[in-house]
């Protein structure tokens, strides 16, 4: 397998808005995420249990898939409300927690905006994972004394430019 075992179609942007947000924020957030990014955190809610069993994430990756082909097959607009009967806040964020440890990524806007995780017929490109280049941006983790966190893309790209000149003053 490649250096992520799985990679889901969620953006940055939208992780950051769910870890940093309210509950009132939260479903607010679910609601305005494409049905490709609900999807994605769909897998990312069930991430916590597949670990506690000692399972892989390679397995997710056919669910991913067949949750495509449901949405795809769905005539009515059900579907997606029942996807979004399915969250809670805190499992959501234990798997976002979880997926740096279980090398599970996330794409960048332009990626969900394009919907280039799928293939020419709109099913699941099982390819993905090997192909998508995982941005220099990738989320830090970060450590406190009780808890660990990422920061975010823009966080990042901070971090990367204050790194690539360490003896240049920087003003805050």
């Amino acid at each position: 397998m490649s250096a992520h075992d799985l990679i889901v179609p969620v953006s940055s942007r939208t992780l950051e808005e769910i870890v940093s947000g309210s509950k009132g924020s939260f479903k607010a957030t679910l609601e305005s995420v494409s049905t490709d990014e609900l999807l994605g955190l769909l897998a990312l809610l069930n991430l916590p249990n597949t670990l506690s069993e000692g399972g892989s994430v390679a397995p997710m990756q056919r669910g991913l898939a067949r949750s495509f082909e449901l949405a795809q097959e769905s005539t009515t607009g059900d579907f997606r409300n029942n996807i979004l009967a399915l969250f809670e806040r805190k499992r959501l964020i234990a798997g976002i927690k979880a997926m740096h440890a279980a090398k599970v990524s996330f794409v960048d806007q332009s990626t969900v905006n394009n919907r280039t995780f799928l293939d020419g017929s709109g099913k699941w490109d099982y390819r993905f994972h090997k192909t998508y280049k995982i941005k220099d941006t990738s989320p830090y983790q970060v450590f406190t004394t009780s808890d660990s966190f990422y920061l975010g893309e823009e966080q990042c790209r901070t971090i990367s430019a204050l790194c690539a000149d360490i003896d240049e003053a920087t003003h805050l």
